[in-house]
């Protein structure tokens, strides 16, 4: 069993090599696109981090993440995965509707956030263009206004 697991382990793209709560693994805040990223001990490769930021950590659970494109910079996977690796499309996996829910959610959160005096400096704006406008009419009127009594 073990055979197999190494060998799936060295032909696969992606690792996601399970960890139990205690097991050792590390971070690298160099290569990680978000905080929860981690690579088992096996696929961290030491000389690939060189002058980064790397720390040894016990896990509380969780899969490593070579190979995960969306996950880990494609610069720091082990040289298994990363031969195989594959570009990170990450609305990939997000159906239209999600994206609708989410970006719904999004607008009514930039919405909701907005303070008071924003929304009283907004609507000041608005009330001033209004004033603008009429100023803008009224100047036409009158400039129509001088060229009929002119032709009068």
């Amino acid at each position: 069993l073990e055979r197999i697991k190494k060998a799936s382990f060295q032909t696969e793209s992606v690792c996601s090599r399970v960890w139990a709560d205690g097991d050792r693994a590390y971070k690298c805040t160099t290569c990680q696109i978000d905080s929860t990223s981690a690579l088992c001990e096996d696929c961290f490769e030491i000389d690939l981090h060189k002058n980064h930021d790397y720390t040894l950590i016990e896990t509380g659970g969780g899969t490593c993440d070579c190979g995960k494109a969306c996950s880990w910079n494609v610069n720091g996977f082990c040289r298994r995965h990363a031969r195989n690796a594959k570009q990170c499309d990450p609305l990939s996996s997000l159906k239209p509707a999600s994206l609708k829910n989410r970006l719904t959610q999004f607008i009514d959160h930039m919405i909701n956030s907005l303070s008071q005096a924003a929304i009283v400096q907004l609507f000041q704006l608005g009330k001033l263009w209004e004033l603008r406008m009429l100023m803008y009419k009224l100047e036409r009127t009158q400039e129509k206004l001088k060229e009929e009594q002119k032709n009068v």
